[in-house]
C-alpha cells in the first residue's frame, strides 16, 4: 500500500502492483480501493524501469506520480501521468534514487537521494507538482539518511526514521568479510514540513522498517536478522515486531510479533 487519503464518504487507499510483461519488461498498476463501499478500481499502468517500483495516485490531480529511469542515465526521476489523457511529463531532473512520493495539494513530498550526493543519503524534499526547484527539508546533517516516512496531511507533520549512512556502509562492507551486520542506531524524528524543523522523539538499536502515527502514539515495526539482539528464533531468517510508543509517557510496548510487513499505515475509523 502506497497511501491513504480523505475522510468520511471520500476515504480510500491506493496501492501499486508490479508484474512482468512480454519481452522481459515490467510494469506497475495502481489501484484505488474505496473504504466505504469496498470498491476496487484500476487507475492506470506505468512502466517499471527504475531501481525499484514506486507509483502513487493523486485523487485531486487525477494523475499517477511514479519513479522512472527512462530518460536520464543511472538515475531515477519523478514523472506524472495524466489518467484521462495518458500524457506523461517529467517533474524532476536532480535525483538519483527515490524512496517515497507523497502528493499534496500543490506540492509533492519526496524522500530521495540527490544526484549530486557523494553518499547514498536519503533526504526529504518538496517539489512543485508541475516541476520546479525543490525545497530541501534535510536536517543539515549530510550523514543522516531517512529510511521510512509517514506524513499526516492534516497536521502537515512528517514522521521519519533515520540512520547514519556512513556507519551503514561501513557495517555492510564488514559483512562482506563474514562479519555479522548490526544495524546502526535508528532515530525517529518529527519534521514540520512548513518550517523544516526536526524534533527527535526516540532512538533504538533496532532496525525500523515501517512507521505510522496516531494522536497519542507512534506505531513502528522493527526487523532483525538472525543472531541480532531482538531475534531468538532458531528457524527464521529475520524477526519482525510491532511496537507502540506512547508519546505522553515515553513508554514502548510490544504489540505484535509477525512474519513481516512491507508497509504500515494507520487508518482512523
Amino acid at each position: 500500500m502506497t497511501g491513504s487519503e480523505g475522510s468520511g464518504e471520500d476515504s480510500y487507499i491506493f496501492f501499486c502492483v508490479t508484474q512482468g510483461i512480454d519481452g522481459g519488461a515490467f510494469e506497475s498498476t495502481v489501484y484505488r480501493y474505496d473504504l466505504r463501499n469496498r470498491d476496487l478500481k484500476e487507475i492506470g499502468t506505468v512502466p517499471y524501469d527504475s531501481q525499484y517500483p514506486y507509483a502513487v495516485y493523486d485523487e485531486r490531480a487525477q494523475a499517477i506520480y511514479y519513479s522512472s529511469g527512462a530518460d536520464i542515465d543511472a538515475s531515477d526521476q519523478i514523472y506524472k501521468k495524466d489518467v484521462a489523457t495518458k500524457n506523461v511529463g517529467r517533474i524532476t531532473d536532480d535525483l538519483y534514487a527515490i524512496n517515497c512520493i507523497v502528493p499534496q495539494r500543490n506540492n509533492i513530498f519526496v524522500v530521495g537521494v540527490s544526484g549530486k550526493a557523494k553518499e547514498i543519503v536519503l533526504n526529504p524534499v518538496w517539489y512543485d507538482k508541475d516541476g520546479g526547484k525543490g525545497i530541501d527539508l534535510g536536517d543539515g546533517d549530510e550523514d543522516n539518511s531517512i529510511k521510512n516516512l509517514y506524513y499526516d496531511p492534516e497536521t502537515k507533520h512528517a514522521l521519519c526514521s533515520a540512520r547514519s549512512a556512513a556507519e551503514h556502509s561501513k557495517r555492510m562492507a564488514a559483512q562482506m568479510d563474514d562479519q555479522k551486520y548490526i544495524e546502526p542506531e535508528n532515530t525517529v524524528y518529527e519534521i514540520d514540513t512548513e518550517t523544516g524543523n526536526y524534533s527527535e522523539i526516540f532512538t533504538t538499536d533496532a532496525s525500523i522498517s515501517a512507521l505510522a502515527e496516531t494522536k497519542d502514539a507512534i506505531i513502528y515495526q522493527t526487523s532483525a536478522f538472525n543472531e541480532d539482539i531482538f531475534n531468538n528464533d532458531e528457524d527464521g531468517f529475520y524477526t519482525n515486531r510491532i511496537f507502540v510508543y506512547d508519546k505522553k509517557v515515553g513508554v514502548h510496548s510490544e504489540y505484535a510479533h509477525n512474519g513481516g510487513l512491507d508497509n504500515l499505515k494507520w487508518l482512523s475509523s
